[in-house]
């Protein structure tokens, strides 16, 4: 499993599931010219994702 460390900690924490949000700035939907959905976009990213 992958870790990460916090800005001005030593301690290493295990990433285990990376939850995402999208769409959820409205002013970010209307540059991108799409719709605001109703409910927020939530999926999830691999821990490979992180970098």
């Amino acid at each position: 499993m992958k870790t990460i460390s916090i800005k001005n900690s030593n301690q290493q924490y295990t990433v285990g599931k990376i939850a995402c949000v999208g769409r959820n700035y409205a002013e970010h939907v209307k540059e991108l010219g799409n719709e605001i959905p109703d409910k927020p976009v939530i999926f999830l990213k691999p821990t490979s994702a992180l970098i």
